[in-house]
């Protein structure tokens, strides 16, 4: 009878302790903080770097900040708006001098969950795919 009672207490005792922690939801962290990632665009023979630097800020699902758009030649500011709905982050990247870009992204889970990728889509960029890596929160 002791027995019973003993493995009946630890039961309670490994219950209590499980209610104590927070529950593991990946689909509740936040893309806010700095991210970074190149892209290539093939030009004839040649391929040309773009180097995406995001700042990013959310509020809930909204997701807003700036960032740079930069190639050997060039470099441009840029708005960032979009939307985050796990797994899913779209963007949609604004400059007054040039078309705007969409990028449709999402978590790479297999990866890290600081990792977006998805494809680019306008201003030059035809389906070109692209990797964020969060570089600090």
């Amino acid at each position: 009878m002791k027995k019973i009672g003993i493995i009946a207490a630890a039961a309670g005792v490994a219950l209590a302790a499980a209610a104590c922690r927070e529950p593991l939801d990946i689909g509740s962290f936040s893309v806010t903080g700095a991210w970074r990632g190149t892209t290539y665009v093939h030009v004839g023979t040649d391929s040309v770097a773009y180097t995406f630097a995001l700042d990013l800020k959310q509020d809930r699902a909204k997701v807003t900040g700036s960032g740079v758009i930069s190639s050997a030649a060039d470099s441009v500011e840029t708005a960032v708006n979009g939307s985050w709905s796990f797994p899913d982050v779209d963007l949609r990247l604004t400059s007054p001098e040039y078309a705007d870009i969409v990028f449709n992204s999402q978590f790479v889970r297999q990866v890290s969950r600081d990792s977006l990728s998805g494809p680019l889509i306008g201003s030059g960029f035809d389906d070109t795919r692209l990797t964020l890596v969060r570089q600090s929160p």
